[in-house]
């Protein structure tokens, strides 16, 4: 007698992912679609829309806490408030007695116009606003990034951070004058932070 041996075909991966699939349509099209899975689509949906906002305004606040948009605000704000304290400064000096080597001194004021004095003035002005709005932009800058920098190395917010920020931007500042304008500028800077800190922030 002589057996006969029959062997099965061997599936392939492909065959078998085919028939998986077959299989799952098959399943999905014979389940009816019930009242319960539209209710928790909708209220996986609704919530996924009241997440929306938060997620947003986290992702607002995080970026508004951002060192460098720290920095740039204080930059912007110095540079509008510098702008100011030049355009007071400049009024008080064109008030002022109009004497060589002063500030808003105009040469030969007596032959100018009016209209020439006007525009003299004028550009005075803008050139004292434009200074100290410079100016006062890279103080904002410098102390706010500075502290904001420090305060998240030492993960603390206490005035230790304002001090330090005071004194490395008043040193940064002065030392182009040498060592004793850079001493000096950290001490008033620190003093600075210090008001800062302790009648604006806790204010």
């Amino acid at each position: 007698h002589t057996h006969t041996t029959h062997t099965r075909p061997s599936l392939t991966l492909p065959t078998l992912m085919l028939v998986d699939c077959q299989r799952r349509s098959r399943r999905n099209m014979s389940r009816p679609e019930t009242s319960e899975d539209g209710g928790m689509l909708e209220a996986a949906t609704n919530r996924l829309n009241n997440m929306l906002p938060q997620v947003n305004e986290m992702q607002i606040r995080a970026a508004l806490e951002s060192c460098p948009i720290k920095a740039a605000m204080a930059g912007v704000a110095g540079y509008g408030m510098g702008a100011a304290m030049g355009l007071f400064f400049a009024s008080f000096e064109q008030m002022g007695p109009q004497l060589p080597g002063t500030p808003g001194y105009i040469a030969s004021q007596q032959t100018l116009s009016a209209k020439d004095t006007m525009k003299q003035m004028l550009k005075h002005t803008y050139g004292r606003m434009r200074t100290q709005a410079k100016s006062f932009a890279v103080i904002g800058f410098m102390y706010a990034g500075t502290e904001c920098a420090i305060e998240s190395y030492r993960g603390r917010n206490d005035i230790k951070n304002s001090l330090i920020a005071g004194c490395t931007t008043g040193a940064v500042l002065g030392l182009r004058a040498g060592p004793q304008a850079a001493a000096g500028g950290c001490a008033f800077f620190m003093a600075f932070g210090y008001v800062i800190d302790r009648f604006v922030m806790h204010s």
